[in-house]
């Protein structure tokens, strides 16, 4: 609570900061905008000037703005000189014409010029009125600028400039600090937690650190790496940030609240318009760039009430908090843009808000209320983790259920079909010897058929058993030497089939390929990739398989004595319709839609993995358009 007390008292102090003194002397103000920005000095003097009091609104205007001013005489003015000061900074050029010894004279301030008058801060600009001038006093301004026309001029006494200006270089100096302590506190906390959050918060007060830095003119004055057009460039770029660094900090506190989908469509309508912006500004359309920004702010403001409407968040204090800044953020927002566009004469520090001004930047007051958000969801994220912890551990048993039921489910129905075949074949031949001298007529043959079908049962069990067996990693291994190039030719000869004219073998195997593994494992291993390899290969191809060492070229002894790896290769063609799926191939029962009318169940590439994973070796593939190849390094 002591952290929200703070922010809460930071806020105020940059409220009691934002007003400024008026001036003691009686000056008749008006103005002038040339739609033809062609009109000078000499001849600006016949057109109609309209007066205004206090700031000058004109809000968007890309015309030139004349600014005429007259001074009545007054006795405290005698001997004293005067200082003519404008606001805000990002006014880009300002001339001022003092008729001086039958003459005008000019001066030129703004944002594109690096001189400065001394007796002014860095955040206005300033003109000394020339003691010479008869009263009453008239001067002439010329301004040229981009954006909303807010003009706050004052003309005042030397010492009471001086005296004012060193309050504002307070408040700059305050604003900025707040500003860096609120950055590195986002640091502070990115070093314990680095969430979305924490990045969209140091992102906003990045932003606001640039844009004290900017609005105030100390970036101006104070950097020499950059040229003034492209610190005035920065700034456009800066005003048409703030609507989305706003609203990413308010959707990386709802995020965690189950938003809609619409809402994250709305939040990418915003990132589009401010990009949109950007376009803009690069091409040189500033007024038309910072009036959309000016449409998004308001379309933002009510895209995060609909955000906080669809949310379910189910913290009272952070739901209020969020609806109780933005409705400010609202009144804010409106008051200012009344406030100057003129359709409101109340003088309030609101108006800052489309200004960037160094007291009052655009987000401070959102930023003020979202912190307190912020640190309120820090407590309500831990018991929130501990939540979805256990419910992650009763999700992943039951994840665990399901699949071991799919599972079985699974197996029943391959068994079911694998046996299918066996036992009908047992049954057809059973059912013949029935028939009055069938047993003398069959004979040896049917007894056969017998065999094979009880052997292919055999041998389905056996395959379901060890698979079993090893996913469970209850194979015990038993270390032995191992002649591989042998073991290789022994198992090709029990894996052909009993019509093997059409097949294919290839062999390139190297003379004592010696491994010390599990014989048993071993075999096993080969004997499922090469039956693969034979029952998937395309008919008429050829299958090749290879054994050879790999030496260690970093041993110094000689030839027949060095270590060596062994490398098995086996590689077979199939139909591109039949391609198998690399990212399933090696999951348990897992077979192409186009090869299910063949025996198998899917379950040797899988046993293969396995068993590979208890030597702690490793198979690599390759899949072409038509041929895939296995590899294995012993």
């Amino acid at each position: 609570m002591k952290k929200i007390y703070l922010f809460v008292l930071l806020f105020f102090i940059y409220l009691s900061n934002c007003f400024a003194f008026e001036g003691e002397i009686t000056i008749k103000k008006s103005y002038f905008v040339d739609t033809s920005n062609k009109l000078d000095i000499e001849n600006i003097h016949t057109e109609n000037f309209k007066p205004y009091k206090n700031a000058l609104k004109l809000f968007y205007e890309k015309d030139s703005i004349w600014l005429k001013y007259e001074i009545e005489k007054s006795d405290d003015l005698n001997k004293k000189s005067l200082i003519l000061s404008l606001e805000p900074y990002q006014l880009n050029q300002i001339e001022k014409y003092e008729y001086i010894d039958q003459k005008w004279i000019k001066e030129i301030r703004g944002n594109k010029f690096r001189e400065t008058y001394s007796l002014c801060s860095t955040n206005v600009h300033c003109f000394e009125l020339s003691e010479k001038n008869i009263y009453p006093k008239v001067f002439y301004l010329k301004i040229n600028t981009f954006g909303m026309i807010y003009i706050n001029d004052q003309i005042q006494k030397k010492d009471l400039s001086i005296v004012e200006n060193i309050d504002k270089t307070k408040n700059i100096t305050i604003s900025l600090t707040i500003a860096i302590v609120l950055l590195i506190f986002g640091l502070i906390i990115l070093l314990r937690r680095r969430d979305f959050l924490t990045y969209s918060f140091i992102a906003l007060q990045i932003f606001v650190v640039l844009t004290i830095f900017y609005s105030s003119g100390v970036m101006s004055s104070a950097t020499r790496f950059f040229t003034l057009e492209q610190i005035n460039s920065l700034s456009y770029y800066l005003i048409c940030s703030r609507t989305l660094l706003t609203a990413t900090l308010i959707l990386s506190v709802l995020k965690n609240y189950s938003i809609n989908e619409t809402y994250i469509n709305l939040y990418k309508i915003i990132l589009t318009g401010t990009v949109f912006n950007y376009l803009l500004i690069l091409l040189g359309y500033l007024n038309q760039a910072l009036q959309f920004q000016l449409a998004l702010h308001f379309i933002n403001i009510l895209v995060q009430f609909y955000g906080f409407s669809s949310s379910k968040i189910s913290n009272q204090p952070i739901k209020i908090t969020l609806y109780l800044s933005t409705i400010i953020y609202l009144v804010i927002s409106i008051v200012g843009f009344l406030n100057i566009t003129g359709l409101l004469t109340i003088e309030s520090v609101f108006d800052r808000q489309y200004l960037s001004d160094y007291r009052l930047n655009g987000t401070l007051v959102a930023i003020t209320f979202l912190l307190i958000g912020i640190f309120e969801s820090q407590r309500l994220e831990k018991v929130k983790d501990f939540e979805i912890l256990r419910l992650r551990d009763i999700e992943n048993e039951s994840k665990n259920n399901i699949d071991k039921l799919i599972e079985r489910t699974s197996l029943i129905d391959l068994l079911t079909h694998e046996l299918m075949n066996p036992l009908a074949a047992i049954k057809f031949t059973i059912t013949s010897f029935n028939t009055p001298g069938a047993i003398e007529i069959a004979g040896s043959s049917a007894i056969k058929r017998i065999n094979q079908s009880v052997g292919r049962m055999q041998y389905i069990i056996d395959q379901v058993n060890l698979s079993n067996r090893v996913e469970a990693e209850n194979y015990k291994l038993t270390l032995e030497n191992i002649q591989l190039n042998q073991l290789i030719l022994d198992l090709i000869d029990d894996c052909q089939p009993n019509n093997s004219d059409n097949l294919k073998l290839k062999t390139e195997l190297d003379s004592d390929c010696d491994i010390h593994s599990d014989f048993v494992v071993i075999s096993i291993i080969l004997k499922n990739l090469i039956e693969n390899a034979i029952k998937y290969n395309l008919e008429g191809e050829t299958i090749e398989i290879k054994a050879f060492k790999l030496f260690d070229s970093s041993s110094n002894e000689e030839h027949e004595k060095r270590k060596y790896q062994v490398q098995f290769e086996i590689s077979n063609q199939f139909d591109p319709i039949t391609r198998p799926n690399e990212f399933e191939m090696f999951n348990r029962y897992y077979r192409q839609n186009n090869v299910l009318s063949k025996p198998g169940m899917g379950i040797g590439l899988s046993v293969v993995k396995q068993l590979l994973k208890q030597l702690e070796k490793e198979i690599t593939y390759n899949i072409t358009e038509s041929q895939v190849t296995f590899k294995i390094i012993f």
